[in-house]
């Protein structure tokens, strides 16, 4: 015969389930290991996100800026066109003032 017999075929049946188990066991705790990695890296990034702007505050933001950006372009031209104003008036009053001594 080849040798094996009922008990040893239990016994290397019995030796094949163990590191079966040992390898299954090793397998799960090493998943088990990624599965808390990854759950603090979604924790990371859930927390990261909750920092960055929405496209509505991005949307709100930019047309503040371009109400803010046109008012000062408007009260620009409006100081440059009352100095401007100011200054006609001030030659006026110069050459009134010229005119007079001339006479």
């Amino acid at each position: 015969m080849s040798g094996w017999t009922a008990e040893t075929l239990k016994e290397h049946y019995d030796a094949l389930r163990i590191a079966d188990q040992r390898a299954l066991d090793a397998a799960l705790s090493s998943l088990n290991e990624r599965l808390v990695f990854l759950n603090e890296l979604r924790s990371i990034v859930s927390d990261q996100a909750a920092t960055f702007v929405t496209r509505n505050e991005m949307e709100v933001a930019r047309r503040y800026n371009e109400t803010t950006d046109n008012h000062k372009s408007v009260s620009g031209r409006s100081f440059i066109i009352a100095t401007s104003g100011a200054m006609i008036g001030l030659v006026g009053v110069v050459v009134g003032i010229v005119g007079q001594l001339t006479i």
